[in-house]
């Protein structure tokens, strides 16, 4: 016959073994939930990074279409002339933190496009020459009119991360009005200083690449 303390004794035992499986499933489930929190946000920072890399590339190829202009007589480039050779992909070494990250760049280009940001026209055909679009009225210039060339820039900026890479792509639309000066009524390089005489009607746009003064 059994003592009634040896099966007390045993009923302790097993619900102590049960409660620590238990605690043990539970340890397990937050170290997991801990673990994959973790992950998520490591993920979470280096797509970020992945971002802002990409924007990073986005302002390099900006400043160097700029360029490409600028040496091009102020004249759109063709898609010849953005090319890898002249136009260089961009690499970790923009920036010493997408270096340190180990981030790459690929899908980089630089091309013509419409006003729609579109790279073929309505026959499918990929532009390769600066589309010319007149512009009634330029933005930031009110009443000047212009002719309008677009561009489209696109990178994906990649990051390791855990795992498998963050990949993030962006794209961009630049933009270039070629203006006359000849539509001004008075057109200056530096200041305009105006002073009171006799009365003057101008019928047209008055414009200064520095700064107007009106004396009273």
């Amino acid at each position: 016959m059994k003592s009634p303390h040896t099966t007390e004794q045993g009923m302790t035992l097993l619900v102590g073994l049960a409660l620590l499986a238990i605690v043990a499933v539970l340890v397990g489930v937050a170290l997991a939930a801990t673990t994959h929190q973790s992950r998520t946000a490591k993920r979470d920072g280096d797509f970020k990074s992945a971002e802002a890399a990409a924007e990073g590339a986005l302002e390099y190829a900006y400043a160097s279409w700029k360029e490409i202009i600028r040496g091009n007589g102020l004249r759109p480039p063709a898609n010849r002339q953005t090319n890898a050779t002249n136009l260089p992909p961009p690499t970790s070494t923009l920036n010493p933190a997408f270096q340190a990250k180990g981030i790459t760049f690929s899908n980089f280009s630089v091309v013509n496009a419409n006003q729609w940001g579109e790279t073929t026209d309505s026959a499918n055909v990929t532009i390769t020459d600066p589309v010319q679009v007149a512009v009634s009225n330029v933005p930031g210039f009110p009443g000047w009119g212009g002719v309008a060339s677009y561009c489209r820039a696109q990178v994906t900026a990649s990051d390791p991360s855990i795992g498998q890479p963050v990949s993030v792509t962006l794209a961009r639309h630049f933009q270039v009005t070629a203006v006359s000066i000849l539509q001004a009524a008075i057109f200056f390089d530096y200041d305009i200083e105006l002073h009171p005489g006799p009365p003057m009607t101008i019928n047209g746009l008055v414009h200064t690449n520095g700064d107007l003064w009106v004396a009273t």
